[in-house]
């Protein structure tokens, strides 16, 4: 439930960070805000964000407890 609560409560945030979206802008800014935090929460270390360590941001970080997760690109 951690990530339901992380998308829901980060959601909130936006639209009231941002009073002069209207009702869809903020909607929309809601949902894709919400959802690209609860992706970038540690899954051990809730309420931390992965931290990009380099520009491809391919490997991500979690400042607490240092876990790296790396993508890995499927060749054909």
């Amino acid at each position: 439930m951690n990530k339901v609560r992380t998308f829901v409560d980060e959601g909130i945030q936006f639209t009231k960070s941002h009073p002069e979206l209207n009702d869809v802008q903020a909607n929309s800014g809601a949902v894709t805000w919400g959802f690209m935090r609860a992706l970038a929460e540690c899954p051990d270390c809730p309420g931390v964000f992965r931290i990009p360590d380099n520009e491809d941001w391919d490997h991500l970080y979690c400042p607490s407890c240092q876990g790296v997760w790396t993508h890995k690109s499927v060749k054909e």
